[in-house]
């Protein structure tokens, strides 16, 4: 009688150890059914993004897509931080073809801004003020982060005594950038038309 109390305990246990298992292999699969479509949707959005950015001419679009593609990405680990037994291929991939997007758009961004700072240079030089002004301005109406173009635009400004503008191009220098020279020379101009 005890072997059978025993034997029937021991299947007892056993039936619920496969049902605890079964259970939770079936919460996985309903948890993957539920994550899974968003985590492939996030995939392509990303990719989608990466092609866009790549192609993309305007710097504020292209930025904003790789911003994007980061913000899935984040999405993607967040779920895999929630539910670690999930197995997401090509995690590390995405993350290297986000920053290397980015890279290449910040580095095709500078070498613009930097020709268009040679080009500005070459027209002073050649005494055309007005043709690198409005070089400059290119940069500028594009935020460019360089403090260059806004140094060289404030000087052609302060140049052909513009005051108005030279002020203009200060102010945004002073938001975009932390370089002393702008708040001292906007603070400068500022006291000189209001004694």
């Amino acid at each position: 009688m005890v072997e059978l109390l025993i034997l029937v305990s021991i299947l007892f246990l056993a039936y619920l150890f496969f049902t605890k298992k079964k259970k939770r292999k079936s919460e996985k699969n309903a948890i993957l059914s539920q994550v899974q479509p968003r985590i492939k949707r996030n995939e392509q959005i990303i990719q989608e993004s990466l092609a866009i950015a790549e192609k993309s001419k305007n710097f504020e679009t292209a930025k904003s897509r790789v911003e994007l593609a980061e913000e899935k990405f984040e999405d993607i680990e967040s779920i895999k931080e929630k539910y670690p037994f999930l197995e997401i291929e090509n995690l590390s991939n995405l993350k290297y073809e986000i920053a290397e997007t980015a890279n290449n758009i910040l580095n095709s961004w500078y070498e613009k801004m930097s020709l268009i700072n040679q080009k500005g240079i070459k027209f002073e030089k050649e005494g055309k003020i007005d043709e690198a002004i409005k070089v400059y301005e290119k940069g500028v109406k594009i935020d460019t982060d360089t403090p260059n173009t806004y140094k060289r635009l404030a000087i052609l400004y302060r140049k052909k005594k513009d005051s108005k503008n030279e002020i203009r191009v200060l102010e945004k220098a002073t938001k975009i950038t932390s370089n002393e020279w702008f708040t001292n020379r906007l603070d400068k101009l500022k006291n000189n038309l209001n004694p």
